[in-house]
């Protein structure tokens, strides 16, 4: 019997709540490689499924990942907001 694997599905998960955490500093970079580990996880699981587990990890990495990116754009937009409305750049 092989053992099962799921590195990736843990790595995912781990950046994509690291990403959340740390979305003010470098979390958008943590988003990507979480949302990238988790869809090459799942592609891996959909192709040989005996040999992968991990699926609820790797779609919390995706989900976590996606939510961080979200935050950054959120965040972007708040402080453009911001900068034109106090003439930041004018």
């Amino acid at each position: 019997m092989q053992e099962q694997q799921k590195g990736m599905a843990i790595a995912s998960m781990v950046l994509g709540i690291t990403s959340l955490v740390l979305f003010f500093f470098f979390g958008f970079i943590l988003a990507v490689i979480a949302i990238v580990l988790g869809h090459i996880h799942l592609s891996n699981m959909k192709k040989e499924p005996e040999q992968y587990t991990g699926r609820g990890m790797a779609v919390a990495g995706l989900a976590t990942g996606y939510v961080s990116i979200g935050f950054v754009v959120l965040g972007l937009v708040i402080a453009g907001g911001a900068a034109a409305l106090f003439g930041i750049f004018s």
